[in-house]
């Protein structure tokens, strides 16, 4: 097996195996506000505004570890998205973009200036998608192991087009899919992205409440949409996290490093880092993922560039 594909077996395995399924419960752990339903916000603690958003299927509480780390300085709101651990499923529509727009509908609304966009997996989609549709309206973005264009994860001259019959394979696995079966598939998937037992145990008692239909489209979507092009408008920092600990050698890691850097090279502002962890990567080095991203915004968060007017 070439180290390109072996690379891109084991991320694919990450990112569609299901991709990445959600959080643990925040038990005694209360929002000080929440300042929205749909997709739900919760507030904790105080200080510049950061944008907390969960990837595929999970809820808020995959933040946990984060919130209890950085609320004593931050301003954190911390997203679930309609469909996903137990919130009601949007009714129709378009997921991915109707999830942007809500998200910077929700900023507007509540009088947010410039707030950073933190974002794991679809939920790093997300942040590009809103700093590329409304570069005024956002601050500094983290994309933590999440990209631009899952499609073209193994060939970057892949196209909507050329990956469609992968996405319609994967949306058609999602109709019909029992229960049971959404749950059993949820757990395997989650032993290949989450090194500690008991992570996995906490992470597969809440994930299993996503709402199968809901997790096909998004999936459906996230590999039929093409942020590249897109990220030439994103001024302002952005940091791309790469959860590269399940490649076992040197050069399978610098392979899928090209990879990323191939996706976000349109973003004038960006920066690469290389991280020793599965996908859940503030699951699996919660001090390191903390301190990467409070030096980050601490750098960049009074420093987004002022060129870009708010809509």
């Amino acid at each position: 097996m070439s180290v390109g594909t072996f690379a891109f077996s084991a991320t694919l395995s990450r990112l569609i195996g299901l991709a990445a399924w959600a959080g643990f419960g925040f038990v005694g752990f209360v929002a000080d506000e929440v300042l929205a339903e749909e997709p739900r916000v919760e507030v904790f603690g105080d200080g510049p505004d950061v944008l907390l958003i969960p990837g595929l299927s999970c809820g808020a509480d995959v933040w946990q570890g984060t919130v209890e780390a950085l609320e004593s300085d931050y301003r954190l709101h911390v997203v679930t998205l309609p469909g996903f651990a137990g919130a009601a499923p949007r009714q129709a529509g378009p997921f991915l973009k109707s999830s942007r727009d809500e998200l910077l509908a929700y900023i507007d609304q509540n009088d947010l200036e410039r707030p950073a966009i933190v974002g794991h997996s679809l939920g790093a989609h997300l942040a590009y998608a809103m700093a590329s549709h409304a570069p005024g309206a956002v601050g500094p973005l983290v994309a933590v192991d999440g990209l631009p264009f899952l499609g073209a994860l193994q060939n970057p001259d892949a196209t909507p087009e050329t990956v469609r019959a992968q996405a319609e394979q994967m949306l058609a696995a999602f109709d019909g899919i029992s229960r049971d079966e959404f749950e059993r598939q949820n757990e395997l998937s989650l032993r290949t992205m989450i090194r500690n037992a008991e992570d996995i145990a906490r992470v597969a008692s809440t994930s299993r409440q996503s709402d199968p239909a809901t997790v096909g489209r998004a999936m459906y979507e996230l590999m039929q949409t093409d942020l590249r092009a897109d990220l030439a408008a994103i001024e302002q920092p952005v940091l791309q996290m790469g959860a590269f600990g399940g490649l076992p050698t040197p050069e399978m890691r610098q392979w899928m490093g090209d990879r990323y850097r191939e996706q976000i090279a349109a973003a004038p502002n960006a920066r690469f880092v290389e991280m020793p962890t599965l996908h859940f990567v503030m699951l699996d080095e919660p001090e390191l993922f903390v301190r990467t991203l409070d030096e980050f915004l601490k750098q960049n968060l009074a420093t987004a560039p002022l060129s870009a007017v708010r809509p």
